[in-house]
Parts: structure tokens; sequence; C-alpha cells
């Protein structure tokens, strides 16, 4: 597409400021049933969207349809929805920042992967999962290889371009003994087919599964929990959004006016790198094209900041973070995390569970968006996992009920592990050792 003809023509209608906003996202996806593939999906999904000023208010269009001919006819549209609108707030495009970091977050070698390979790293997998006692069936075991590719252009000279690509292999396992089910699911997020340990994920998805056969209830009561590092980051990851300005600006964040105060344990940093090479939502820029930074958010428990764009920055007096992004080309731009974190700590999960003593680890929670309030950070949650006794992992536990409150629980952090890991959606935490729980059992 001839972007400078859509700016000359943009010019000549008057469109006082234009940004071109384009947006890719392609996936294949291999699904096996029994060792034999069951569904085999491709999907591309791409857009442009405009956004401009024309009389000084703001116009906002998008199409799917990329041709020089849609697009350029997107300029009217934009001049009659920036004449409708009503709102007196100012609106401004960005000129780009001073300097843009280097990451990494597209292996070429991904694309070159060949499908039968594929197919037969699933096989490999499924086959090493059913040689463990007890396992019934494998609901599902996916290979989702994914590629987006943004590219922002304005009439204030900026243009930028960033393209993103992962492999996602997940595993949904049943065990079964005589009439009692459990059930385990699992994940491996990479940029390197060769950095996965076939042996390694098929124990941890099939024993997870077949090691919490036989349990029960435990007695209702408070108890030293240890909270894995998969939990912790499901509860971050609702939280998140305390740490919004756009949330803080609405009062709907219970942080407003908490900055430079302690909220949590002096043990707990939490951060918000976007400059991680391949993690999970690493970016050199945010979709207003601010450059993307490493910023500690919580530091020793003491707020330190919270995530901006440029709307929210500029209310507040301040620089954005570089946190404006939005959901694909027909999205707003909003306030969001990229790599969202839990600092590491320096113990082993073993060493952990040696310090808890007796108590309980949790490593499964039920209805996490429903029974958590992500502005109170009250919860209620249906749980599963272990007992500990004497430092060790003893009987599996389950239909128990965990509640308390995120800010109070992380103001009660006894220590850390050393075992973080990210979640799908880039949020990460190491395990936590919380130095009380109310547990609701028999």
């Amino acid at each position: 597409m001839n972007y400078t003809n859509l700016f000359n023509r943009a010019k000549e209608k008057n469109i006082e400021e234009l940004e071109i906003y384009f947006s890719r996202k392609s996936s294949t996806s291999i699904q096996l049933f029994d060792s034999e593939v069951e569904e085999y999906k491709v999907s591309d999904v791409s857009g442009i969207s405009l956004k401009g000023k024309y009389n000084g208010k703001l116009g906002f269009v998008y199409t799917e349809e990329i041709s020089e001919e849609r697009v350029l006819n997107l300029l009217d549209q934009l001049i009659l929805n920036a004449s409708i609108i009503e709102t007196s707030e100012e609106f401004s495009l960005f000129e780009g920042s001073k300097n843009y970091p280097e990451v990494k977050t597209f292996n070429e070698g991904i694309r070159n992967i060949k499908t039968s390979t594929k197919i037969e790293l699933l096989k490999k997998i499924e086959k090493k999962i059913r040689s463990y006692e007890n396992i019934d069936t494998l609901e599902e075991i996916v290979f989702i290889e994914t590629e987006s590719e943004t590219k922002i252009i304005n009439s204030k000279n900026l243009n930028l371009e960033k393209m993103n690509n992962s492999i996602l292999i997940y595993c949904d396992v049943v065990a079964k003994k005589e009439d009692e089910i459990t059930t385990n699911r699992d994940f491996i997020l990479t940029n390197d087919i060769d950095s996965i340990d076939i042996e390694k994920f098929a124990e941890l998805v099939a024993l997870n599964a077949t090691n919490k056969l036989g349990g029960g209830k435990v007695n209702s009561g408070k108890y030293k929990a240890l909270l894995s590092n998969e939990i912790v980051a499901d509860l971050l990851e609702v939280m998140s959004t305390s740490f919004s300005a756009e949330n803080v600006q609405k009062g709907m964040s219970r942080l407003e006016g908490k900055l430079e105060t302690s909220i949590f344990s002096e043990n707990i940093t939490i951060t918000d790198k976007p400059l991680v090479d391949f993690a999970p939502r690493s970016t050199p820029f945010d979709d207003e094209g601010v450059a993307a930074s490493n910023k500690i958010i919580v530091k020793n428990g003491i707020l330190k900041t919270f995530l901006h764009n440029r709307k929210t920055a500029k209310k507040d007096g301040i620089e954005s973070t570089g946190n404006g992004f939005k959901a694909g080309f027909k999205g707003l731009v909003n306030v969001k995390p990229t790599n969202f974190s839990i600092e590491n700590g320096k113990l082993s999960l073993e060493q952990l569970i040696t310090k808890v003593g007796n108590g309980v680890y949790i490593d499964d929670l039920s209805g996490i968006h429903a029974g958590l309030n992500p502005v109170t950070g009250d919860f209620s949650l249906q749980a599963e996992g272990f007992l500990v006794k004497d430092g060790k992992l003893s009987k599996p536990i389950n239909l128990i009920t965990i509640a308390g409150n995120f800010f109070e629980i992380l103001k009660d952090v006894n220590d850390l592990g050393n075992d973080f890991k990210y979640s799908r959606s880039g949020v990460g935490a190491p395990s936590l050792f919380i130095n009380e729980l109310s547990i609701s059992g028999k």
C-alpha cells in the first residue's frame, strides 16, 4: 500500500493529523486425539485502522479489507466520525520517542518447522504421558504456532514496525482410579522448539494429575500456605488492573492515593518488563508508539508507580510508561501491562515446603475470574493441593475453599521461591509462602 498517497489525500481533505495502524495475526493449530490428527486449523487476520484529527476532533475508523481504494475511502468516514464527536478533549498524535530499545521477539526458525515435526512432537508427548499409571484420557493435546506483525505510521514522521512469534503446547489430562477422577492441565510457551524437554513436561502433566488421586478435605481453619507459581500468577493477572492509572483515575482501584506507601510485604517487588527477550508480551514500543522500558511498580513492598498510556499520563502530569495497547486494529488504546511479574525469590520449592513445616500447598484454583474481586481484592475460591506435614508433601487435598484478600496475603508473605514462571498471558511469579490462609473444609 502507498502510505505516502494516503497521507497526501488526508492533507487535501484537511485532516490535520493521521495515524495508520496495521496489524496481522496468524496461527496454525494442530490437535491430536488417540495419536491421530483430529483438527488442523490455519487462521490469518489482518486489518488497518485510521485515527486522525479533523477540526480539532478525533475520528477513528477501521477495515479488514486492505486495498488502497478501500482505505482511501475510509478518510471520508473518518471526517464524518470526527464531525459528530461532541467531546472537547484535546487530541494529538505522538511524535515519537528519542530512542527505541532492541528486544528479541521473533525467531525466524519457527516458520521453517515442518508440519510432520509438530505432529511427531505431540505424539511423543502423548505416548510418554500415557506411560504413567492411572492416566485415563488426554482431553486435549495441541500445538499452536502464532505470529503477529504491527506497523504504526503517522503524519508526525513516526514509523515503527515489530514482529512476534511463539510456540504453545497445551495438554489437558484425566487420571482415574476406580471411581475417582482427577484432572490436570499444563503448557509450554517458547520461541525455540529445540528447548522443549518432552520427558520433563510429560512427567509434570501426568504426575500432577495422578498424585491427586485419593484426596480429601482438611479441617476448616487457618493454615500456613504455599501457593504455587501458577496460582500466584493467576491471582496477579486479575489484580493487575489495580495498577492501571486508568482504573485509579476512575476510582476503580484500591491503590488510589497509595504512591510511595507500603502496600505489601517488604520482600515483594513487582515489575513490568517489556524488554525481556522472547518473553510472552515483550515489545520495543506500545501501540501509541511510545518506547517501552522496564519498570519497577512495587519495590520492597512500596508502590512506586502506576502503568500509564499517553492519556492517563497527561492527566497526571507525567510521561507515559509505554503501556498503551490495543486489542488489535479494531480496538481503542487502554492501559495494559506487558510482562507483569513478582520478582523471583531464592529458595527452591523443596526448601519452601520444608520451611512451611506443617500447612498446605495449593496448586490449583477454580473460578478465579468469578471468585476474585479485581477492585477490592477479596476472594473465595475452590482449591486443590497437598497437605504439608513435617516439611514434606503429604496426602492430596480437594473440595476445599480458600478465602481472603489479595492485598492482605501479599502483606503476609514469609518467603518466595526461585521457581519463577510466566503464564500464557505474560504475568509471572514464583511460589509464595503465606503465613496464614483461611481454609474452609470439613
